[in-house]
């Protein structure tokens, strides 16, 4: 059986891993890959003309074309992919589904919680959008904030109510992207069926909550995948460059410390009206949600339980944290309301509120959405509970210059993005 300082050993090593890696590491497999090494080039022009002469095994990615046969026709495929002159590709989504997606692809429909569409404007392909899922609108600020355009566009719904399909076949896509989310698969599930059968191709993907594992790797893939949908594999790399620095940097100052140097943290979110009709005051997720990431940077959860949780105050007083980090919750995520509201007054006695160390990630996980700006979370939760490791960071500007470098925009939009996302608390913090 894994210990955890095994499991904090491999997800410190899956992070390292990743320095240096090309795209090709996640990018998605694509028909026409005959001889499999992640690569189409005059290799597999080769590999295929020996397949043809019986000289070599066939192999799944072989059939270039994706007609169920390999011959002349899958060479001439691979040709114009090498040349960059197709006009389809089959390639292997996220579920391990073969989706055959036009070239180039020009009209685009995302269904999730706003990273289809934000990490389609850092690749510089934003104008491709022609409809969104409605989840979008309300519950992704950077979206909101990068793409206010996205407003007038057809609003097919989204996985947490219903799919309207006929806003769908309204907004006439070449393709639709799918994010299954773990909160809510049947609903994600249904959609992908429903879009298929319209003869519409729909690509999945899977954000790393979907796996409840703190891999990298998986946002990686989803970058990958996009980049190459749109041929826009130079800057998916600058995009997974970009977060591997930041995240490796964080490990690196964090990878040493030792179980008992290490804080007690309650990771959760206030609790909505109807968390309290339920008696909690706090809700918690499972320790190993990709939410906090929180072995990857050596941080010790205080709640230890599994699945989605609401906590008593009895509950939080015996669990006592030494610090407390908000997460984004219906019932809100500012640290004042934690201090301040009549409904937390009989937690008061914390540990955590008495010394002032309660944080807040703002709106960065809503729906447990893990987004582009992973780093940026990560970040805040390292720095609030190991502070004295990032005493020459100023928090405030270092998220401002990754907002600016990941999505090059300006120092003003670079605020403003900051603030919308509720971590304004930042400026005043001292962190």
């Amino acid at each position: 059986m894994m210990t955890n300082r095994m499991l904090e050993i491999l997800c410190i090593s899956i992070v390292f891993s990743l320095i240096g890696i090309s795209i090709a590491s996640y990018e998605p497999a694509i028909y026409g890959d005959a001889n499999q090494d992640s690569r189409i080039d005059q290799k597999d022009v080769d590999y295929v003309a020996g397949i043809i002469t019986g000289t070599n095994e066939r192999t799944k990615l072989s059939d270039a074309n994706y007609d169920g046969k390999v011959d002349e026709a899958d060479i001439l495929q691979i040709k114009q992919i090498i040349a960059g002159n197709q006009t389809k590709l089959t390639l292997l989504d996220m579920d391990n589904r073969s989706v055959t997606i036009p070239q180039p692809v020009n009209r685009v429909l995302g269904i999730g919680f706003g990273f289809i569409e934000n990490t389609m404007f850092a690749l510089g392909v934003k104008d491709k959008v022609v409809g969104t899922g409605g989840a979008v609108r309300s519950n992704s600020p950077t979206t909101q904030y990068l793409m206010p355009e996205l407003g007038k566009l057809p609003n097919a719904g989204s996985p947490t109510e219903s799919i309207n399909y006929e806003t769908v076949a309204a907004a006439n896509p070449d393709l639709v992207i799918a994010r299954k989310s773990v909160y809510f698969p049947d609903q994600t599930e249904k959609a992908v069926t429903m879009i298929d059968k319209m003869g519409i191709p729909v690509v999945i993907l899977e954000d790393p909550n979907h796996f409840h594992t703190s891999d990298i790797n998986t946002i990686y893939q989803e970058i990958g995948l996009i980049g190459r949908i749109f041929n826009r594999t130079d800057s998916a790399q600058r995009i997974i460059d970009k977060m591997d620095e930041s995240i490796s940097m964080i490990v690196e100052r964090t990878e040493d410390i030792k179980e008992g140097g290490r804080p007690k943290v309650l990771f959760c979110g206030l609790g909505s009206n109807s968390s309290r009709n339920k008696g909690g005051i706090l809700v918690v997720w499972a320790k190993e949600c990709a939410s906090t990431f929180a072995d990857l940077i050596n941080i010790k959860s205080a709640y230890e339980g599994t699945g989605r949780n609401y906590l008593s105050a009895e509950h939080v007083l015996n669990l006592d944290p030494d610090v407390i980090i908000l997460e984004t919750s219906g019932g809100g995520w500012n640290m004042s309301q934690l201090y301040e509201e009549e409904y937390y007054k009989n937690i008061q006695d914390l540990k955590a509120i008495k010394e002032k160390r309660v944080y807040s990630i703002g709106r960065l996980t809503s729906y447990g959405d893990i987004q582009l700006e992973l780093p940026i979370m990560l970040m805040i939760e390292a720095k609030s509970v190991y502070p004295e490791r990032f005493s020459d960071i100023n928090l405030s500007m270092w998220i401002e210059k990754y907002y600016e470098d990941m999505y090059k925009i300006g120092a003003d939009d670079a605020t403003n993005l900051k603030n919308v996302q509720g971590l304004g608390w930042i400026d005043s913090s001292g962190l």
